[in-house]
């Protein structure tokens, strides 16, 4: 199988992601949030790119959720943030959520041309792991910050490959070869060396150091988001 890697949101117009498996990734924390957010129960997610949209759907509809952030925060009027430690099963079980955030969901909405799409994180390396090994040519899409490389997103993306790597034998590119091996070389002191990424810094600063030990749990759930292009559900 064939895995090649897009650095950052930015660059999903350079790719052309028809007929292909994509695994998108933003580990801090909108993915996270979204396997978490299934795993308690949400019955699915629904992404979109702006604030005025998610409002729009609160509005026509009182029984759905709206949940993301803007610059780390949580938006005016939205029911939930973009903390994983939010979505439990008292607030979410059996409820639609429509979720905006800066980067994850700009990622997932420029992904739909894919045949498959997944979410991926740190919490469900092996599960991701296991659905796409089998696919012919697999891309994970790494959300990035503001069009620019998040660390995280890909030492995620490597964690999810070296994974892989124990269950099929890959044809890697460079970058991902690139990822797989940064991953490896710090998978036994993930937070120290994340620690030095400019958007864990970013959120530390904001006070979100429980959300990113919570999003750095490798294999906590056992649960793969499927993305059809609109929903998001197990």
């Amino acid at each position: 199988m064939n895995v090649d890697v897009v650095l950052h949101a930015g660059l999903l117009p350079d790719y052309d992601l028809k007929g292909k498996t994509v695994v998108v990734i933003d580990a801090f924390r909108a993915t996270s949030v979204i396997v978490e957010g299934l795993y308690n129960g949400g019955a699915s997610f629904v992404p979109v790119e702006s604030v005025d949209e998610a409002r729009s759907a609160k509005e026509q509809n009182a029984e759905i959720l709206i949940g993301g952030e803007r610059d780390g925060v949580v938006i005016d009027g939205f029911d939930l943030d973009n903390s994983p430690l939010s979505y439990i099963p008292e607030k979410v079980a059996g409820k639609e959520i429509w979720i905006t955030t800066t980067n994850g969901t700009r990622a997932l909405k420029g992904a739909i041309a894919a045949s498959q799409i997944y979410v991926g994180a740190f919490l469900n390396l092996f599960a991701v792991a296991r659905q796409v090994v089998g696919a012919n040519d697999v891309v994970f899409v790494c959300s990035g910050s503001e069009n620019q490389i998040s660390l995280e997103d890909s030492v995620c993306a490597g964690g999810i490959l070296y994974e892989m790597e124990l269950l099929a034998s890959i044809t890697y590119s460079d970058a991902a070869y690139m990822l797989k091996s940064l991953y490896t070389a710090n998978r036994q002191n993930l937070k120290e060396f994340l620690s030095k990424g400019t958007h864990y810094q970013y959120l530390a600063d904001k006070g979100f150091i429980a959300d990113i030990d919570f999003c750095l749990q490798v294999n906590k759930r056992n649960v793969v988001p499927s993305f059809d292009g609109t929903t998001i559900r197990v």
